[in-house]
């Protein structure tokens, strides 16, 4: 839908036509105006150039807008959300990402999400020299985010900061020149077993302000404090390791957290 440049109200979630047009007759009566006037004036107020686009974004959220749980993998078949293929970057949960969209296919996906306030997959290509992906060009293991900020380039590309929120596999991909979509089933994750993690993390931690990772040192208590478990641990030093597309893929899709760990900790002693 298009919307007019400036929008100082915003639609509150979940918004349906009935309270809309509720508060067109209320603004009618008060401002003593014709209904269609007030619907108008009421449109412009959210941002949308007439009632009828404002009813338009009404029904498409009502029918597109997904829960804030991931979608199960028992479920029916979800919504269709947005997809962002990435290139030359794995996404992982509970980190957030900085990522620059130049596609136009991406940048409709992108302001899509936001517009729509719904969540977008992130899966990483294989080649990243791929300009038209295909299903075979994409991992279909990637990772549920929600958008946190977006921003127009005067170059006419975005730059966004999206949150990782979980593991998804994509159980159908709608790929064409207009937009990139994506049906998801989330993927559960094997919790740590209780005995011997605290040292295998120790390990990790040791390893990872390593010589050859004296740089992210200062932010060590980003990454390994009391309340972040064993899995937050461990996606979010995986998500900084500066290793090959194919290996950090691996460790996206191994959902046991001791496994997970146990390959850090020998990535981390390789790079030492």
């Amino acid at each position: 839908m298009s919307k007019s440049e400036h929008s100082p109200k915003v639609l509150p979630s979940n918004p349906s036509a009935e309270f809309l047009r509720k508060a067109a007759k209320r603004l009618a009566r008060k401002e003593s105006v014709r209904l269609a006037t007030a619907q108008r004036r009421l449109a412009h107020e959210y941002g949308y150039r007439n009632w009828a686009e404002l009813m338009a974004e009404v029904r498409l959220g009502a029918k597109a807008r997904q829960p804030e749980a991931l979608p199960s993998a028992t479920s029916q078949a979800a919504n269709v959300l947005p997809l962002l293929p990435l290139r030359e970057l794995i996404a992982f949960p509970r980190v957030v990402h900085p990522v620059f969209i130049g596609r136009p296919a991406s940048i409709r996906a992108v302001r899509s999400a936001w517009e729509r306030k719904v969540p977008i997959v992130m899966a990483a290509q294989k080649d990243a020299s791929v300009a038209n992906p295909g299903i075979d060009d994409i991992y279909p293991i990637g990772v549920l985010g929600v958008l946190v900020r977006v921003e127009s380039m005067t170059d006419g590309t975005l730059k966004a900061l999206i949150e990782g929120k979980g593991r998804v596999r994509i159980s159908r991909f709608l790929l064409d020149a207009e937009q990139f979509g994506a049906q998801v089933e989330a993927i559960g994750e094997q919790p740590s077993a209780e005995a011997g993690v605290e040292h295998l993390l120790e390990l990790v931690a040791s390893a990872f302000v390593s010589a050859r990772f004296k740089s992210l040192a200062g932010n060590r208590s980003i990454y390994l404090t009391a309340n972040s478990n064993a899995s937050v641990i461990a996606d979010r030093i995986a998500s900084h390791l500066q290793i090959g597309i194919e290996r950090k893929q691996e460790l996206l899709e191994t959902t046991s957290t001791d496994e997970r760990l146990r390959k850090i900790l020998a990535i981390l002693n390789a790079a030492a």
